[in-house]
């Protein structure tokens, strides 16, 4: 956890320095948010590079810190322009392996625990994340698909109602806002685009350098700001908030959590840059490392990749 453990506290100490849009025209803000995405953008590979990306995909391992333990495994992405994604985690701990697949297919989004089996014992069963079933459900989901209290993931746990239970409708409603705006984080992330406009957040001042810092909203209309090298023109850092149920009940109603998506070890893939390495915090501490080894543009995708798995 060296690399995230610096990395968080880097971040802890960033501090965003605003703009002043009483003294700003709104149109030079936008002349400056315009100036920073094609400085981006052309870093990135260009408008026409960027614009031949229909899908992409990442794969590697990760490790992920949970309390005085940390769990290890491998993260696999897939995301189809406009409006799909599919995210794999298989993971070990406690002497159990297990499978975490959640899907968007554009309409519909699904969370499935599959292959859940005690290695070299019994099986886990199966199930899904919102449902419960064997393994590890809460233990192995991930910063992006955090379920802390096995049942109800992130993004569930603000929809729910005074008795913080949730109705099928509801939780497919979650599920599908959930998964849009991991879509929109990554799309951000990889390809310095939206499907919302950005505006002008200012510069962010931290012990490595400044970042400027652009800002755009998610499906529950919460800031995701995105922080950019001024030197390199290479995006930094992708960072959100998302309300998050506790692990026990007993720790009271969900809370407000402030994550982060650190961008570093940029290569080229078919002549687009790309982060190798991404380091995630939460609340300004370090959370996971995930290191992409295997990196695509437009591979071929599989005409059941979003499909709900069957069992």
């Amino acid at each position: 956890m060296k690399t995230i453990l610096a990395v968080a506290a880097t971040v802890a100490l960033v501090m965003l320095v605003p703009v002043d849009r009483m003294s700003v025209a709104p149109l030079l803000a936008q002349d400056r948010v315009a100036a920073v995405l094609t400085q981006v953008r052309t870093t990135l590979g260009g408008e026409q590079k960027l614009a031949a990306v229909k899908s992409m995909s990442a794969e590697g391992s990760f490790r992920r810190a949970m309390g005085s333990r940390s769990v290890e495994g491998t993260i696999a992405l897939l995301l189809v322009r406009p409006d799909k994604l599919r995210r794999s985690e298989e993971s070990k701990m406690f002497g159990s392996s297990s499978e975490h697949i959640s899907t968007f297919d554009g309409a519909q989004a699904w969370d499935e625990t599959v292959n859940a089996a005690r290695v070299g014992g019994g099986g886990g069963g199966g199930g899904d994340h919102d449902h419960g079933g064997g393994g590890f459900a809460g233990a192995f989901a991930g910063p992006d698909h955090n379920h802390a209290d096995g049942f109800q993931g992130r993004g569930s746990a603000e929809a729910a109602g005074p008795g913080g239970v949730l109705t099928e409708e509801q939780m497919n409603a979650a599920r599908i806002r959930r998964m849009k705006m991991d879509l929109q984080r990554w799309t951000i992330a990889f390809l310095a685009d939206s499907n919302q406009p950005f505006t002008d957040a200012g510069r962010a001042e931290s012990p490595d350098g400044p970042a400027d810092v652009l800002e755009t909203t998610d499906e529950a209309g919460r800031a995701v700001r995105y922080f950019i090298d001024p030197a390199s023109h290479l995006p930094l850092m992708v960072q959100y908030q998302e309300v998050r149920a506790q692990a026990m009940p007993a720790q009271g109603s969900p809370k407000t959590t402030t994550v982060a998506l650190h961008l570093s070890a940029y290569k080229k893939v078919d002549g687009v840059m790309m982060p190798h390495q991404i380091d995630t915090s939460v609340n300004g501490q370090a959370s996971e490392a995930w290191t992409i080894d295997a990196f695509k543009i437009n591979p071929k995708v599989k005409a059941n990749a979003f499909q709900k798995p069957t069992k």
